[in-house]
């Protein structure tokens, strides 16, 4: 998950994409104005409160927007994980070539798998992807499943499954929006691959959570 001042900036937006002020955050949260100065300067936050946090601002953003991951059930030993809600659901886990073809609905020919959701799933609009390649590297590592939302609206900072165009058959990408200016680009988080603008592809969901899965 996110920490110190990628923390800090995370909750600055966070604020500005729920349109409340740092005083009606401070109520809510019981705290101090200047405490709630000193998470977005810092980072700096208690770690009880962490989950109000995130709940706090689910409308808003995503749990993969805070860098969350869900812990492998069958690796109980691991401990660098973070507190998460719930199990929600479960949603289809899909192949890259079908992410990136436009579809209405999901047909079990085309279902691998499944997995368990912290977050609530939507039979028509709720996948999942299995990530392949290096290009988001660190957070998101090769075997790592990502579910996708494709009723979310999108904005700068969130993850995004994208495909080139109305027609082709080709497979879905991920990628990070980013805004420059009044332009949007696609950003890889591995500074080996460049970064594109969003130009005529088409956003097909947004991610909403992780599962990290253990080899």
């Amino acid at each position: 998950m996110l920490t110190g001042k990628a923390l800090g900036e995370a909750i600055r937006e966070a604020i500005r994409r729920k349109g409340v002020s740092q005083v009606e955050v401070a109520d809510h949260f019981g705290v101090k104005p200047p405490s709630v100065q000193d998470w977005l300067n810092r980072g700096v936050i208690a770690k009880e409160k962490l989950p109000e946090l995130w709940s706090y601002f689910s409308d808003v953003c995503t749990p993969a927007y805070w860098g969350l991951f869900l812990r492998d059930p069958s690796r109980a030993e691991e401990t660098n994980t973070a507190p998460g809600p719930s199990i929600r659901g479960k949603a289809p886990i899909i192949s890259w070539i079908q992410a990136g073809e436009p579809h209405e609905a999901i047909a079990a020919s085309d279902i691998e798998g499944w997995v368990e959701t912290t977050v609530p799933v939507r039979a028509d609009s709720t996948f999942a992807l299995r990530v392949k390649g290096d290009s988001m590297e660190p957070d998101f590592p090769e075997g790592v499943i990502i579910v996708v939302e494709k009723e979310l609206e999108p904005h700068p900072g969130d993850y995004v499954i994208v495909r080139s165009g109305a027609t082709e058959r080709t497979e879905a990408t991920f990628k990070q929006l980013v805004r420059d200016g009044d332009d949007l680009y696609l950003k890889p988080l591995n500074d080996r691959y460049p970064i594109k603008p969003l130009g005529t592809a088409q956003i097909v969901g947004v991610v909403r959570e992780m599962v990290k899965k253990f080899r």
